[in-house]
């Protein structure tokens, strides 16, 4: 990005003291938007460093998630969030996952004798490997979750930068409060692991259920849950920050008497918002691009069963796979809609009321910094792509929705094929 320069001399809620801040691009870390360094003219004044708001508000998710062996990474008294290979975090990890895969050792004779049972009939075939699919989270963690835990670091660390330019810019702190949301529905994912037993129980077709086997189900129900959700409340902190920064501009420029400078400073606060936007995608690539695919074959396997409990007339005794419906669609629907009120609330609603203030002003100053910051959003909107293969937006949710049409005819042509035979 390059250099901007920000007057902040006369300008309400702005410090007095004219500074220059450079932003450069960081080429070796795709996830970092920008690092700023400061020069002031008055060497009393400090720049502040605030905590990291987007840290302390999803602190619940972080921990949580580090205590199951997900996310192997420290958190500093000032919100900095620290990776190393060479952790206690990382052993941890590493403990917790072998003895998830000793339980799926020990597990394993139950879901070879369902395999068995099946005998080749295509329907019990494939009630028989949706065990196997509730296994694949395993599969990819240590890929997609440990090796990638440095690049969400650093993501989550660039919101410091943002808050520091946020706080000269405007003169607060921002504020996203969102901390009791999270900690509630935390509390809620991890408290209905007894759904996630019975699941695990229904799925099971053999009598010889075993603690381990219970443990291990409800283990990667919670973490599915609260992998999904995680993602949800990363929109909803980047959407809250697109609603504050919006309502600061135009109080502040209510206010001001030099309203193209405050124009030009908003300008450069909602570029770097942009690129948090984006850099979300990014930073979380794989672990969602992963965790997106394992949701949809879940979802089209347990919608296939449940179309073929209702068509033989069983569907009350597979009730919890019509749950299992409901939980991977909402997930999905859940990840697609975050991400498109993010796109809404930074870049259209930006773009509204822009031009109904541009409509409202007669200065030819505002009128260009006007049209600066409406080309900027074009220029540089917030989109989020997992990694630029796939955008997450409500297109997605119709394109997944219509290729489950298609897999669902093509397995229900099967089963009566099959069945024929």
């Amino acid at each position: 990005m390059n250099a901007v320069r920000m007057l902040t001399s006369n300008i309400p809620g702005l410090f007095k003291h004219e500074k220059s801040i450079s932003a450069v691009r960081n080429q070796e870390n795709r996830t970092l938007p920008g690092v700023f360094t400061v020069q002031a003219t008055d060497t009393q004044r400090h720049f502040r460093i605030e905590l990291n708001p987007f840290v302390d508000n999803l602190k619940p998710f972080i921990f949580v998630m580090r205590a199951m062996g997900v996310c192997p990474v420290r958190v500093t008294n000032k919100g900095i969030v620290v990776f190393s290979w060479l952790s206690l975090e990382i052993l941890y990890s590493v403990c917790v996952y072998l003895l998830l895969c000793f339980a799926v050792w020990f597990t394993n004779d139950n879901r070879m004798q369902a395999i068995r049972k099946a005998n080749g009939r295509f329907e019990d075939s494939v009630d028989a490997y949706m065990l196997f699919v509730y296994l694949v989270p395993l599969a990819y963690l240590p890929f997609t979750h440990w090796r990638k835990a440095n690049r969400m670091a650093n993501y989550m660390n660039n919101w410091i930068h943002f808050q520091n330019l946020y706080l000269q810019g405007t003169g607060g702190s921002l504020v996203i409060p969102l901390k009791f949301h999270c900690l509630v529905i935390v509390f809620f994912a991890v408290a209905l692991s007894p759904v996630s037993i019975l699941v695990s129980y229904f799925f099971t077709t053999s009598s010889n259920n075993t603690v381990p086997e219970v443990f291990l189900y409800s283990y990667l129900a919670t973490f599915s849950n609260l992998t999904g959700l995680f993602w949800y409340f990363i929109c909803v902190a980047l959407r809250s920050t697109a609603i504050r920064l919006e309502k600061s501009l135009f109080k502040t420029l209510d206010k001001s008497s030099t309203k193209a400078a405050v124009l030009e400073t908003y300008r450069t606060l909602w570029l770097e918002l942009s690129h948090l936007a984006t850099d979300a995608g990014v930073a979380f690539c794989y672990t969602y691009g992963f965790y997106l695919l394992h949701l949809f074959f879940m979802l089209t396997l347990s919608t296939y069963a449940t179309l073929s409990d209702i068509i033989v007339g069983t569907f009350g005794n597979n009730i919890l796979v019509a749950t299992c419906v409901f939980i991977s669609g909402f997930m999905i629907f859940t990840m697609c809609e975050g991400a498109n009120e993010v796109v809404l609330k930074t870049q259209v609603e930006f773009q509204q009321k822009l031009l109904r203030y541009q409509i409202g002003t007669d200065h030819n100053d505002v009128h260009r910094e006007v049209n600066a910051f409406l080309q900027t959003i074009t220029a540089q909107p917030p989109i989020i792509s997992l990694g630029g293969y796939v955008r997450i937006d409500r297109q997605l949710l119709i394109g997944l929705g219509s290729t489950l049409v298609t897999y669902l005819i093509v397995l229900l042509q099967l089963k009566f094929t099959v069945g024929t035979t």
